[in-house]
């Protein structure tokens, strides 16, 4: 009998943690239905990542408590139909935080650098490429940050010390965090936009809005875009078609609207883009903290004693 599905695999500390605390756990091999459902039938706790967990699967399984979400993100998890069930759905925001912002701050660097083509030129015996490729430092640099959460704050630390001015546009920060931190506030997103050589996505107000072509418009010529937080936050189209045009420097994009990325996605021939499989929050040390807490949520949901 299954006490808790993991559909995609964690940490093995997080994993023994629940096995410690008397959990029989199933690690799913494939996040298919068809592969869940055997053991969805006894589980009262589900654990998953970006696959979420959908209304038919919860459906399959009668004795579920909890869905916890390794990571921050839960919009995969249908959470009308775990409402509906009185079925907990928790997440582990701020684990991965440091993970994610420091691959926000590569993925800046790769774009600035032009590292992806260097290292292509390298491979191609192309040793012009340092005469007539244009690379940018990003000290001196604007970095506007759109969403003021964990890893925009930590991604604001990091740039600070690299000589960078942040700026941010937020509704929930506080002047006095803002001050604190020695970031200023936008006088809004349009403004933070025109303005910033580098702009990092966080989140957007309005779970609607998006940065489409009204507003990739807005960004200077020479800025480099980056999206380690949601796909969904860009219109990938327009994205395309302002980097095609030559509208904006280069983009650098850790997550899609739909993943895995499809092989026509207008994104994946562009110039000037640097694309990661989101691996933002996969740093070793990022999955060990996320399985930990997302195991000990867990424990806690379901009444169990956590283990030293």
């Amino acid at each position: 009998m299954t006490d808790c599905v993991i559909v995609q695999p964690i940490a093995r500390c997080g994993v023994e943690l629940l096995q410690d605390a008397g959990l029989s756990v199933f690690v799913a091999p494939a996040p298919e239905l068809k592969v869940l459902k055997p053991h969805l039938s006894t589980a009262r706790a589900v654990i998953t990542r970006n696959s979420g967990l959908s209304a038919e699967a919860i459906k399959a399984a009668p004795n579920l408590a909890i869905i916890a979400s390794h990571g921050t993100g839960t919009d995969r998890i249908d959470k009308v139909a775990a409402e509906r069930r009185g079925i907990r759905v928790v997440s582990t925001p701020g684990t991965n935080a440091q993970s994610v912002a420091e691959h926000a701050l590569a993925l800046m660097f790769a774009c600035a650098r032009r590292v992806p083509a260097a290292d292509h030129a390298v491979r191609a015996g192309d040793w012009s490429f340092r005469e007539c490729t244009r690379q940018r430092e990003i000290h001196g640099c604007r970095l506007g940050l759109v969403g003021y959460g964990h890893v925009a704050r930590r991604l604001a630390t990091l740039a600070k010390g690299l000589g960078m001015t942040v700026t941010v546009h937020s509704k929930h920060a506080s002047d006095a965090d803002l001050a604190a931190d020695g970031v200023l506030r936008a006088s809004n997103l349009e403004d933070l936009l025109a303005t910033a050589q580098v702009v990092s996505l966080h989140g957007l107000p309005g779970r609607t809005r998006v940065l489409d072509e009204a507003l990739l418009s807005k960004l200077r010529a020479d800025a480099i875009l980056i999206n380690t937080a949601r796909g969904v936050l860009i219109d990938e189209a327009a994205l395309a078609a302002a980097l095609r045009g030559g509208r904006i420097a280069a983009a650098g994009l850790d997550v899609f609207s739909r993943e895995p990325l499809p092989g026509d996605s207008p994104i994946l021939d562009c110039p000037n883009v640097v694309l990661t499989p989101h691996v933002g929050g996969s740093a070793v040390e990022a999955r060990e903290r996320t399985a930990l807490e997302v195991a000990r949520r867990v424990v806690e949901a379901l009444g169990m004693a956590s283990p030293d």
